[in-house]
């Protein structure tokens, strides 16, 4: 089945990033699978992705952020070009993977990562570039949809969370649960920052 944008677990993890972006405001922000950023629903509405939500917050209070977004399919990366390039604070970039030892020096406490890969597995490559941001005090956003009769998937999760307290970082799991039996899971939203900015959530 087609993945639809704009249910139930998008709309709950994007309430979750605009709150999250507007108590923290960020002086960084960076988006590691950003996709193409607008999304029709029918011939005359579309629904706006993370990138595009949090541009909007970011523009509201500061005027000096930088926000970087990675898409490394070329389609996609040309339409979310279209639907927020040209923005003076905006720059768009193919892997993240290239520009991560740049993050690393800039990441802080002021810095904000949205990890939302498309599949699990991508989990395996990023999790130690999560393990360094972590050490640098970065805040994080990390969503990840869990099938609960996978095992890979159960191992990614617990993995996310064993990184998170050996960086000893305070964090808040806001999830939902759909589907029942083989078809049950469990989307996680993931906030990693300091308790002062949790507690606002």
């Amino acid at each position: 089945m087609p993945y639809k944008h704009g249910n139930l677990s998008d709309c709950i993890k994007h309430a979750k990033l605009e709150n999250l972006v507007s108590v923290l405001k960020p002086d960084v922000y960076i988006e590691f699978h950003s996709a193409e950023g607008l999304y029709p629903l029918d011939n005359e509405t579309f629904y706006e992705g993370s990138a595009i939500r949090a541009i909007k917050i970011l523009d509201s209070f500061n005027d000096y952020y930088t926000a970087y977004l990675h898409e490394k399919d070329p389609r996609l990366r040309a339409e979310l070009m279209r639907n927020i390039g040209g923005h003076p604070n905006v720059h768009i970039r193919e892997k993240w993977q290239k520009s991560i030892q740049e993050y690393l020096a800039r990441a802080d406490s002021k810095s904000l990562f949205l990890i939302d890969p498309t599949s699990m597995p991508d989990y395996i490559e990023l999790i130690p570039a999560i393990d360094k941001l972590l050490k640098k005090r970065a805040n994080m956003f990390l969503f990840a949809p869990q099938t609960l009769s996978s095992k890979l998937h159960e191992s990614l999760v617990a993995d996310i969370f064993r990184v998170i307290k050996e960086n000893q970082r305070s964090f808040r799991d806001f999830y939902n649960e759909t589907g029942s039996g083989y078809f049950k899971r469990r989307d996680y939203n993931i906030i990693v920052a300091d308790e002062d900015v949790l507690k606002n959530l």
